[in-house]
């Protein structure tokens, strides 16, 4: 881990969007003696429903309620940051922990003073964070990048991660392991099976073409064994083997009794939550040749 990382900030801003990660990261940070505030507002689409009701982790916060109540109204992934914002941020956070949003990157490089760290989950190959960030045209990034280059720091969840990006990218990378949500670990080693079927996570079925042809290729190669499938369903999907949305007592359920979990991606750089998370309670979890779980 680079040396300006390895003290230990007072307080970090936590701008991501993944809600099992909030689930995971924040409860680690608060363990180390930091103080996190998260964001609490996101776009009102579909793909951000499962960030909001983050308002529990403003328990205990030292932030004055004036300045929280400004920064608990921002939307890191649309809004620009104001003179306003940014003076309270620069004056409570020490840390800001971003993911890879090519304006909020800049938003932040360009507001906030102090250390600012990508968290780089590994995108779908054979995109690169290198690529959205330099390539594509988000006015003032790559400056905002160069200019706070030594306050820039990537921490990738995965190894392979750091290779693919250009030298000013992987110069500025180091490995910091994923980390799995309380509720997983909570299950650690309960699985007991006892269910003949296949567990399958595919949201979004009907309203994503790559999701569509995700179920459509696990339909045709293990649609005559009984299985569950799992994950947010937007558009109504005319099948009564997909469950949709569980709640977490479902969820864990399905976790402690499936026969099994099979995960569908052969990305070399890119990893879900859920096949880490059948591995912790004992699940048979089978995967793909070539994805990132493979290696």
């Amino acid at each position: 881990m680079p040396d300006d990382l390895l003290w230990r900030p007072r307080r970090i801003a936590w701008l991501l969007t993944h809600a099992a990660l909030r689930s995971a990261e924040v409860p680690v940070l608060r363990s180390l003696g930091c103080e996190v505030w998260t964001q609490k507002k996101f776009p009102e689409t579909p793909e951000y429903r499962s960030c909001r009701g983050a308002v529990r982790w403003d328990i205990g916060s030292t932030i004055p309620q004036d300045e929280l109540e400004i920064l608990n109204n921002i939307d890191f992934y649309s809004d620009s940051i104001t003179d306003r914002v940014a003076k309270i941020m620069n004056h409570q956070f020490d840390l800001v922990v971003i993911d890879g949003f090519a304006l909020k990157a800049r938003e932040v490089l360009s507001k906030f003073s102090g250390l600012v760290l990508m968290r780089a989950f590994g995108i779908a190959h054979p995109q690169s964070y290198s690529g959205l960030f330099f390539k594509l045209h988000t006015p003032g990034l790559a400056q905002a990048i160069r200019s706070n280059y030594d306050r820039f720091h990537v921490g990738a969840f995965y190894e392979p991660v750091i290779p693919h990006e250009v030298p000013l990218l992987a110069k500025r990378s180091f490995h910091l392991p994923i980390t799995l949500p309380e509720s997983a670990w909570a299950r650690q080693g309960s699985w007991t099976g006892g269910e003949s079927n296949i567990f399958f996570v595919c949201p979004s079925i009907n309203a994503h073409p790559d999701c569509r042809n995700i179920y459509e290729n696990f339909k045709l190669h293990f649609g005559d064994f009984p299985h569950v499938i799992a994950g947010r369903q937007p558009e109504p999907v005319d099948d009564p083997c997909v469950r949709g949305f569980m709640d977490e007592a479902e969820y864990a359920r399905m976790f402690r009794r499936a026969g099994m979990m099979f995960y569908h991606s052969t990305e070399p750089r890119h990893l879900h939550y859920h096949p880490l998370e059948a591995m912790a309670t004992g699940m048979p979890v089978v995967y793909m040749r070539g994805g990132l779980l493979e290696q």
